[in-house]
């Protein structure tokens, strides 16, 4: 490339240095000559343009550092990266800090965090904050690329708080969206003062602040109770279903009924069932009420025993204390099931479906969860909502039962134990006792069976362990649950056991046909 800038640019013979005010078209003005010179500013002292016999440009900047007795001579780069008014910015802030003693070639890092851009800002945040989830560093960096799309790639230190509040102003569409990145604006900046790319002066957050309220949301109630979670938890069992009871008509056994098994593959076509893996980490979270960020990272090792008594341990919590809960009947089928066709090389009990995946773990069951509700006639829930439902009926729906000299004795959860269920005590560290295991044992299924006996095909007969029964093969008469099993009619669905699990299903091509 040289050769031919030597062939096609006229070399002229030697001049002493040239002295111009340094524009746009300077630079496409000089041209080379035997030996290196130089075209000094008129108008900033120390900046100039660097001309060599081969016709490449350079701006420098030169200043004496420390009171020295020669000059700094620092390369700020080709005449073709900048132009002249970028070049001299750059040049200003060298002389600047070569006059108050410090060298840019060692304050490198600190040109870096003034050239910094609000995403680059977002990324060394989360680099250096252990405190925030993955959940959490996901939900930001999504924002940044949406929400925040308009200041992404901007320097920090150029947003104004008048931009702001006029991309605050735009974002009424989704106002929830917004106040959260607002708040991600908040810490972001506030990083930004702490490492001196602003100055805690020229924070616009404060004055933006001052300039507009968040927008009004309206906190979303626990949904899913009542008729909504009858309705939730009988279309789950429709799109989650393996298997199906086929009464005592039918000699009273348990089957994975070919005709189910084709009539699934058909709906599965139109995207109409759920997969086990998100369908037993739905039920496991329904039945416990953990937070999803704490199911997803259960591991294989994270759980002791066996059938006569198994334990299972939350590491990942929110508070930071490990989560130690006994498996009831329902929990234990459940591991099982992930166990005969867990992959032997990857740790988590919950694994990623996606084969591409770097965490190994589920990561999101919002699609299915999506699926059972437009199928339930309902408003799409979140994961959270789960949660939620959980306290909700541990609170005022599920009933221990005992029976004591003949006669069914009823009692409810105490509020103290179900804050140890759900973690917000910060004291689950110790080990159980054989009688507060029991009864941890006693309380998750009592809200297990009260989720069981919601479920209504408009039969009218309510069992208490129809999870089991639907997904795991057990018989669900097996354990008439106490308070639970009843001849109460409910107009809620249609009979989804007897026209859609057992009689009548379709073929590969959609033609019904009789089963058996």
């Amino acid at each position: 490339m040289n050769d031919k800038i030597n062939q096609t640019q006229t070399v002229l013979p030697h001049n002493p240095t040239v002295y111009k005010h340094i524009v746009k078209a300077t630079a496409n003005g000089l041209k080379p000559r035997k030996k290196r010179y130089y075209c000094r500013d008129t108008k900033l002292e120390g900046f100039f343009i660097v001309i060599n016999p081969n016709g490449t440009k350079s701006y420098v900047v030169r200043a004496k550092l420390n009171k020295g007795k020669h000059g700094k001579f620092i390369t700020i780069g080709s005449t073709e990266q900048y132009n002249a008014t970028e070049a001299r910015e750059i040049a200003r802030e060298h002389i600047s800090l070569i006059h108050r003693g410090i060298d840019p070639k060692t304050n490198a890092k600190e040109m870096e965090h003034r050239n910094a851009t609000l995403e680059e800002l977002l990324a060394s945040l989360l680099k250096s904050k252990s405190g925030y989830s993955p959940t959490t560093a996901r939900a930001y960096r999504n924002l940044m690329t949406t929400r925040l799309k308009a200041f992404k790639d901007k320097r920090i230190s150029t947003i104004n708080q008048f931009e702001l509040e006029q991309w605050f102003n735009n974002g009424s569409d989704k106002p929830t969206a917004t106040n959260r990145a607002m708040s991600v604006l908040t810490v972001v900046f506030k990083r930004a003062v702490a490492l001196d790319i602003i100055k805690e002066v020229d924070n616009p957050i404060p004055k933006f602040r001052a300039l507009v309220d968040p927008y009004p949301t309206k906190r979303r109630s626990a949904v899913l109770k009542g008729v909504m979670l009858e309705k939730f938890l009988t279309s789950f069992i429709k799109l989650g279903s393996t298997h199906t009871w086929k009464g005592e008509e039918d000699g009273g056994w348990w089957a994975n009924d070919d005709g189910l098994v084709i009539e699934n593959q058909f709906q599965k076509a139109k995207k109409k069932t759920i997969n086990e893996t998100a369908r037993d980490y739905i039920l496991f979270k329904l039945l416990i009420g953990c937070r999803s960020a704490e199911l997803k990272m259960l591991q294989w090792t994270d759980i002791k025993g066996n059938s006569n008594g198994a334990t299972f341990t939350l590491t990942e919590t929110k508070t930071g204390v490990p989560l130690t809960l006994p498996c009831t009947k329902t929990l234990f089928n459940i591991l099982e099931n992930r166990a005969n066709k867990r992959d032997e090389d990857n740790p988590y009990v919950f694994q990623a479906q996606n084969k591409m995946s770097t965490s190994g773990h589920i990561q999101e069951v919002r699609r299915p969860l999506e699926l059972i509700c437009k199928d339930a006639g309902i408003e799409t829930i979140t994961p959270h909502e789960l949660r939620r439902a959980f306290i909700n009926c541990a609170e005022y729906q599920a009933k221990v039962y005992e029976k004591k000299d003949g006669v069914v004795h009823s009692e409810r959860i105490p509020y103290q134990d179900i804050q140890s269920l759900i973690n917000h005590k910060k004291s689950n560290t110790q080990e159980y006792s054989g009688n507060e295991s029991q009864q941890r044992i006693k309380q998750l299924d009592a809200i297990g069976k009260h989720f069981s006996s919601c479920i209504n095909f408009g039969d009218g007969l309510r069992y208490g362990n129809q999870f089991d029964a639907y997904f795991y093969l057990e018989n669900p008469e097996d354990e008439a649950p106490l308070g639970y099993r009843t001849t109460e009619k409910n107009t809620i669905g249609k009979n989804f056991r007897e026209s859609n699990l057992v009689r009548v299903v379709k073929d590969e091509k959609g033609k019904a046909f009789k089963n058996g």
